[in-house]
């Protein structure tokens, strides 16, 4: 994932720090010559070598201060249950697409373009026949979870257009693998569970 003559000098924020993917990421960062930046909302633990920023990224002063510092944000944190997004639509709504309307203003705030990677999911495209599905493929939400990490790309792809920031989306399907952390979300880490009862 990470080649260090890409992360020379350059500082790094990492959002969702205490999930699976964010540890991930930070290991291989440790390789490069990056600044690391971890954003959770929870304590963490101390790293050496990486700065820990504690802050809500539905807030948008967080976001001023994650912009000011970083060159290249992961965003990975909101919420990552399509059974909450469905239980409690406003939570969704404001883990999901608030960050990223924060993050877009305050990248026009401190008029610093930042590369933004932005986790989403492949289950934007909804139910699909069509196999292998690609980028070619429409999306059709089904689900609340879907169509708000769709309205959060699609608001990142207006504020690179407008050269904002620069975007990109991911369409992550079944993450998994050995991790620390495990997930509050009964609907979520799905093969990780099946692989413990194999």
């Amino acid at each position: 994932m990470a080649y260090p003559a890409d992360y020379k000098d350059k500082t790094v924020a990492i959002t969702g720090a205490s999930g699976y993917l964010a540890a991930a990421i930070v290991r291989a960062l440790m390789n490069t010559s990056a600044r690391i930046l971890r954003v959770s909302r929870r304590d963490l633990q101390p790293i050496e070598g990486s700065e820990t920023l504690k802050a809500d990224v539905a807030e948008y002063d967080c976001w001023r201060e994650i912009v000011s510092k970083s060159d290249i944000i992961f965003h990975l944190a909101g919420n990552t249950s399509l059974q909450r997004a469905k239980n409690d639509p406003i939570y969704s709504l404001t883990s999901t697409v608030v960050p990223v309307t924060c993050l877009m203003a305050a990248a026009q705030a401190e008029s610093h373009v930042p590369r933004v990677i932005f986790a989403s999911t492949a289950t934007v495209y909804g139910s699909t026949n069509k196999l292998p599905v690609s980028e070619d493929n429409a999306t059709i939400p089904i689900t609340n979870y879907d169509l708000h990490k769709l309205f959060a790309e699609k608001q990142l792809e207006l504020a690179s257009k407008h050269g904002i920031l620069d975007g990109v989306s991911l369409r992550l399907a079944n993450v998994y693998g050995p991790s620390a952390s495990a997930s509050s979300d009964d609907d979520r880490g799905i093969l990780n569970k099946v692989t413990k009862l194999a």
